[in-house]
């Protein structure tokens, strides 16, 4: 569970390509402290465009603690807002 984070930003590249909506879904490895340790992307559609933002968000991540390691999988969705 995600106790703090902010939520992926908007790629202008996308934007710059016409495309107003994605997603991705990443395997996230948490330590044992809650942090990040390891992301992989599963799936990105469309393909690649929305990776590095996934990436830079993800990072930074805190979830919940649960004293040991553990994978969890966790699907961004991106809209562009008019």
């Amino acid at each position: 569970m995600r106790v703090s984070g902010e939520p992926p930003v908007y790629p202008r590249e996308a934007i710059r390509a016409g495309i107003d909506s994605g997603r991705v879904v990443a395997l996230v490895t948490v330590d044992s402290k809650g942090n990040v340790a390891d992301i992989d992307i599963v799936r990105s559609e469309p393909p690649r465009i929305f990776d590095r933002a996934a990436r830079a968000a993800l990072e930074v991540w805190k979830f919940k603690p649960e004293g040991e390691r553990y994978q969890g999988e966790v699907e961004l969705r991106f809209n562009l807002k008019e």
